[in-house]
Order: structure tokens, then sequence, then C-alpha cells
């Protein structure tokens, strides 16, 4: 088999001859040794035959054509035709029974997705999504090559020779209204008969609430994460605060519709968990319309909710004997250097909670221009970095009374910089301050 980089070149260089094969299979599945070669000669003319025949090598050692078991003909590859049919919109009718045999499988998917979310199990949950798009995807090609394929048949009995009868000239239009329209008439009703939109609009419910379910459990997750962020900061000294709390804010409109939804559903017995969104069931429910409504609008606008969308972040600081304010902007909450001691607290906070456990790593952290915090707040960083795992390395243009060693950097004459254990000025040992 030819890679698909050699094919992929082989449909560039002979692209007329096979758009001229894929037209012609509709008439013939299969192709002689002459028919290949006249169908070369016609669509590059200026090739003389030692070139037609070079074509025709081309086009079975890249793959696009191969030898039909059994015989001596030649079938285009199939996956070169679906491919150019597409392109060219030269389709064949497909087969109802097709798509029915899709949209039962859609009924299965459905029930699997419903099962993973009752037993809150995201792997079975994110399989049957998977299945989900999959037939969605195909469902909708496969119509759209069914519609261009019944225009063509249409358009083919137009144009046959007038002098025939109408019934012979339209027998194909017939018989796919017969063997195809008619029998997806009957699957599409949207009345009780009809399978397609029940089964879809039940995959639709029940993606929407397991949606929702994982975007509040993430939001849940979140807030937990920010309760032990807010502990492990809340411990350490900050300057002259006394409070420093990150607490997340719920947008509440979207929170609220996503809880109405989530609550309506498990309060359902009826066994059918998604007749939330049936409308013989909660035919007078605008709150919860209004809601579901809110959330595709906010969704669509957004480009799909993320957990991001639901809460707001807001900086709680309070000092010694003032109540505590809450800022959207960190910059404005306080002074400099209160300001700057509260970030790097909680970036060392942040880098903590996203080590390894299982792994002991002491790790370094460097800070430029540590001048611009005093003296009690660069011992307070040194303290909180150690209990956080990390090594704190200070760089300042003159000396740090808080430093337990100095590594000075030597510049070579190449202009790159040099720093050797042999250098380091013992200023405290740690060993000393932990004795």
């Amino acid at each position: 088999m030819a890679s698909p980089k050699h094919l992929t070149r082989t449909l560039f260089e002979q692209w007329e001859t096979v758009e001229a094969l894929v037209r012609a299979t509709r008439e013939m599945p299969a192709f002689s040794d002459e028919q290949v070669l006249a169908a070369i000669r016609q669509a590059q003319p200026a090739l003389d035959d030692i070139q037609v025949r070079d074509a025709l090598r081309r086009l079975l050692s890249g793959g696009v054509l191969e030898v039909q078991s059994r015989s001596e003909s030649f079938v285009v590859n199939a996956h070169v035709l679906e491919f150019v049919r597409g392109l060219t919109h030269e389709h064949e009718l497909g087969l109802s029974s097709v798509i029915q045999a899709r949209i039962e499988a859609i009924r299965g998917a459905t029930e699997t997705l419903t099962a993973g979310i009752e037993a809150g199990d995201t792997g079975q949950q994110t399989q049957a999504i998977s299945r989900l798009s999959t037939l969605f995807r195909d469902i909708a090609r496969q119509l759209e090559q069914d519609r261009h394929a019944i225009a063509e048949l249409a358009e083919q009995a137009k144009s046959a020779d007038t002098r025939a009868p109408i019934a012979k000239r339209y027998k194909s239009v017939l018989d796919a209204y017969d063997q195809y329209v008619e029998p997806m008439n009957e699957m599409m009703d949207s009345g009780p008969s009809g399978i397609f939109y029940h089964h879809l609009a039940a995959a639709e419910d029940a993606l929407d609430l397991g949606y929702n379910r994982l975007v509040r459990g993430n939001l849940h997750s979140f807030e937990n994460a920010m309760h032990e962020f807010n502990r492990l900061i809340s411990r350490r000294k900050l300057s002259d605060l006394k409070v420093i709390r990150i607490q997340p804010i719920h947008e509440n409109h979207l929170v609220e519709a996503i809880d109405l939804l989530i609550q309506t559903a498990e309060k359902v017995e009826s066994g059918e968990s998604f007749e939330l969104f049936n409308q013989a069931t909660v035919l007078d429910d605008r709150q919860l319309d209004h809601a579901r409504q809110l959330l595709i609008d906010e969704g669509s606008a957004r480009h799909g909710l993320k957990v991001a969308d639901l809460f707001r972040l807001t900086f709680e600081l309070g000092k010694e004997n003032q109540d505590v304010e809450s800022f959207d902007d960190i910059d404005s909450a306080a002074s400099n250097g209160t300001v700057l001691m509260a970030k790097l607290v909680t970036g060392l906070a942040m880098l903590h909670l996203m080590q390894d456990k299982s792994r002991n790593v002491q790790a370094l952290c460097y800070l430029d221009e540590a001048l611009a915090l005093d003296s009690a707040n660069q011992r307070s960083l040194i303290k909180t970095a150690s209990e956080f795992g990390f090594a704190l390395m200070f760089a300042s243009p003159s000396p740090l009374i808080t430093a337990h060693y100095c590594v000075p950097i030597q510049q070579l004459s190449n202009g790159k910089n040099h720093i050797s254990r042999k250098h380091w000025q013992i200023l405290q040992p740690l060993e000393a301050v932990e004795a």
C-alpha cells in the first residue's frame, strides 16, 4: 500500500485524470486497461503514448488505482473515491437503513452516557460523548452527501433524452423517493412514530446535564483547592497584614442556572432522568426554560462555558484593628512593599501546590531587586520559601543583612558570567540558624 504522502502527491499530479475516473464510477465500478488510458488521454491531451502509460503506472504505484482481485480490471481506491466525491459533489445515494442504524446507535450511546452520569464515571461519560460526536458527524456527512446525490439524479433526469417517456427518464428519481425519501420522512417525523428527533433530543439533554454536572463539579473542586491555598498563605507573616485571602466569587446568574437544571433533574422520579427537558413534562416551567436558554446563550457567546466563567477572584486583606476589605486588583490593595510580599508568598504557595508530593525535590527560587523588601519581610520570605520546599536566592546591588551566603558572579573575558562553589562567602551558616 502506498504511503499517504505518495498518494497525496499522485492526486496532485494526476488530479484531472482522477476526477474523470471518479465521475465515471457512477456508470462503471471497474475499468479496463484501455478505459483508464483513454481517460488519461482525454484529461491530459498533451501527453504522448509513453507518458500516458507512465501516468497509469503512477496511478497504480501511488495507490490511487488498485487491481481488482481475481481480475485484471482497475478500481479507484475507496478512500480516494470518498475524498474526491466529497470535494466535487459527485455523490451516490446512500441507504436509509444506514442512517437508521446510526440513529439507533445514538440511543445506545445516550444510555451509556446516562449511566456514566448517574455513576459519576467520567471515563464512561467521555467514551459516550466521543461516540455521540462521531455518530452526529457521520449522519451529517451522509445527509449532505445524499442531498447532493438526489439533486444529481434530478439533473440527470432533466438532461436525459426528451423523446424518452417521462416514467423512464425519472425512474431513478422515483426509485430514490420510494427507497430513500419516504423511509427518511418516517424516521424524521417529529411525532411519536419518528425516531430521529426523539433520540436526538434525549442525547442533547443527556449532554446538557452531563456538561452542567461536570462544570459544577469542577467549580466545587476549584473552591476546595482555593480553601487549601488560603490555609497555606494565612499562616505566613506578610508585612503588616493580619488577613489575606483570595476568594472565588460566583457569577450567580450562571451558577444558579446550572444548579437549577441539576436539582430539577435529580427530582425527576420517572426513571427517565432527562424528562427534565421534555416539554410535555415541564410545559409551564418558565424559570427552567430561562435557565437553559441563559446557559445556551452564554455558552455560544463564550465558545463554550468553562469553569473560569463561573467565578471571579477577589483579594481580601485586613490589617491589625481594621476591617477586612475586598479588592478586584491586588495592586491597589496596599503599599508597594505589602503588595510585593503578597504576590511573592502567593506565588510560592501556588508552586508548592503544583509540586509532586510523592517526590522530595528541593527547588531554587530567584528574586531580583530584593532590596524592595525590608529586612523583616526578607526574613519572613526566606522562612516561607523553606517551609514550601524552596531555597531562596536574592539578587541585590547592595549588601543584605538577611543573607546567609554570598555568591559572587565573575565576568569572564568572553563576556560570560561564572559562578564557582569555591568562591561562596559564608555569612551565617544555615546549620547555626537551625541550631
